[in-house]
């Protein structure tokens, strides 16, 4: 049984990723507010009864909460009332499937918090983007050259879009990995061609914005509950009624959104944001576990010919 919620759920951990750190063994008891190196972080896959999946991380544990799950052997039930893992039922209705084009072709950007070859949520990513028959391509941001690589797989490829994950959820430093005058101008010139740029994270996230796009946008709040979706959004029109009413999620959210460029908001702020930006579309996604209702979101804004 899974608590801390209003609906508690029963399900089974179905995988573990260990991290790295001290934090590996599940037997830990944790008890911090975000104390923990990122690069440490331990991922648990839920299967819930009721058939949904979701993966928590132990940043979703309440600063006042202590946590002792069982060992994570594979259909091993979780815990009881006392595990104290706050959890969500996932969407029931997720966004609409977009129909892409045949010359859609998407670069997924990890790396500015997990490489491609821990990042607990590539497997989310790659099997939504190939059920939809999507051509797509993982590249690890390469920090010490402060993305060079992206740079050159941009010019070189014809990607029609960009999702890059992770941005400031490392924290401070990010901006130091980021901060490329030659990145900047990349990403916006691509942009303003024609290119969608999706980019999911928290804190710095939205000094990119700011500076690159010259969004008036602050990091603004952070946690799970029913956000709702916009009435209106200027780069969705008539599409936007085709998307749940509701989207929960535990997410990082953004103040200073215009309101026509929001898709999902509560009254701390916008989680999803999409908007067009010249001829291209910028968007945010605030979602923190990759959620099954966020990566329908995601392919959607990735892939939809009738945007712009």
């Amino acid at each position: 049984m899974i608590t801390g919620h209003a609906d508690p759920l029963s399900g089974k951990i179905v995988s573990f990723n260990r991290g790295k750190g001290v934090y590996k063994n599940p037997e830990v008891k944790y008890h911090p507010k975000y104390g923990i190196d990122m690069d440490d972080m331990c991922t648990y896959t839920i299967k819930y009864d009721n058939g949904g999946t979701e993966k928590i991380i132990c940043t979703d544990i309440y600063s006042g909460w202590d946590i002792k799950l069982p060992s994570a052997e594979r259909g091993r039930e979780i815990g009881d009332a006392s595990a104290g893992l706050r959890t969500s039922t996932l969407n029931e209705n997720p966004a609409p499937s977009a129909v892409p084009s045949k010359s859609v072709r998407v670069l997924v950007v990890t790396g500015l918090l997990f490489n491609s070859d821990i990042c607990p949520h590539l497997e989310a990513i790659s099997t939504t983007l190939r059920e939809r028959d999507i051509a797509f391509d993982f590249l690890d941001f390469d920090k010490k050259s402060r993305g060079e690589n992206v740079i050159a797989s941009l010019a070189s490829n014809n990607y029609s879009a960009c999702y890059i994950l992770s941005v400031g959820s490392a924290g401070g430093e990010c901006w130091r990995w980021i901060n490329s005058d030659r990145l900047e101008a990349t990403l916006c010139g691509w942009v303003s061609k024609g290119g969608r740029l999706v980019l999911h994270g928290e804190g710095i996230v939205a000094k990119v914005f700011q500076e690159w796009f010259g969004k008036n946008w602050f990091h603004s709040n952070y946690h799970r509950t029913d956000y709702t979706r916009s009435p209106s959004n200027s780069a969705l029109g008539p599409l936007i009624s085709q998307f749940p009413e509701t989207y929960n999620v535990k997410a990082v959210s953004l103040s200073g959104v215009k309101s026509d460029e929001v898709l999902y908001e509560d009254e701390g702020g916008c989680v999803v944001a999409l908007c067009k930006h010249k001829a291209g579309i910028l968007a945010f996604v605030g979602d923190v576990n990759y959620e099954s209702s966020t990566m329908a979101l995601v392919n959607f804004m990735c892939t939809t010919p009738h945007l712009n």
